[in-house]
């Protein structure tokens, strides 16, 4: 079912001196004359036709009818035309609910769900990390969640996974001893490079066990850079 055509009607209009000089009848009238009005083509002239006729669609009486469209004249709200037909003063400017230009809602900046991601491992993969997963310290009696980690293994190719091991023994070394740092869970220790951190570790950290500081971490992350840069110079080369 199609939506029938609106009017608006102004806020203020219950304070308009117009409106506050209506009758309730005449008021009733002005509304189903506005009605009209928004249906007639072009919008907001009521075509002629006999009066009684405009009054049996106005559910009144052509008296009572020809009374209000006298005193919405005197207002300024009605022009009678020659011929018979009504104009209603300012129909667009007012009442047509067409002529409103409605701005489009603002977007929602609520933070759209994260796509899940999947992997299927091949047999080569799923070997090496069930290596790497044995190996990983545990967090309070956990490795944390193997299939988040095993998604995050699949997005390391299998050309780093020497430098991913050399990386795992260090990060134990550096977990271990009454002094050893709280281990991550698997998949944020893989997430984001996170595990490069730990490719080189300086000596005195690993052999004291603590947490390797803010100097340590950008050599260590500048070498891993480094590395990976002269390796695909090495490719191109061969």
């Amino acid at each position: 079912m199609l939506p029938s055509p609106s009017l608006r009607l102004p806020l203020a209009a219950k304070d308009d001196p117009k409106m506050l000089v209506l009758s309730d009848h005449e008021f009733r009238l002005w509304i189903g004359l506005l009605s009209l009005a928004g249906q007639a083509d072009p919008v907001g002239t009521i075509p002629a036709f006999p009066l009684r006729g405009q009054a049996a669609a106005l559910h009144t009486t052509p008296d009572d009818l020809t009374a209000a469209l006298t005193t919405l004249t005197q207002l300024g709200m009605v022009t009678q035309l020659p011929g018979g037909a009504i104009e209603i003063s300012e129909f667009a400017a007012q009442y047509d609910m067409a002529a409103v230009v409605v701005p489009p809602a603002p977007s929602s900046k609520a933070r759209q769900p994260r796509p899940r991601r999947s992997a299927v491992l091949t047999l080569r993969q799923a070997q090496a990390f069930e290596t790497l997963w044995t190996n990983h310290p545990r967090r309070r009696g956990s490795r944390g969640e193997k299939r988040a980690a095993e998604i995050e293994f699949a997005e390391i190719p299998e050309s780093e996974w020497p430098a991913l091991a050399l990386a795992q023994r260090n990060y134990i070394l550096v977990c271990s001893g009454p002094n050893g740092r709280y281990p991550k869970d698997a998949c944020r220790w893989l997430r984001d490079d996170y595990w490069r951190d730990y490719i080189e570790i300086a000596p005195l950290t690993v052999l004291q066990g603590g947490r390797a500081n803010e100097a340590d971490r950008i050599t260590n992350r500048v070498g891993a850079i480094a590395a990976r840069v002269a390796a695909g110079r090495m490719a191109q080369s061969l």
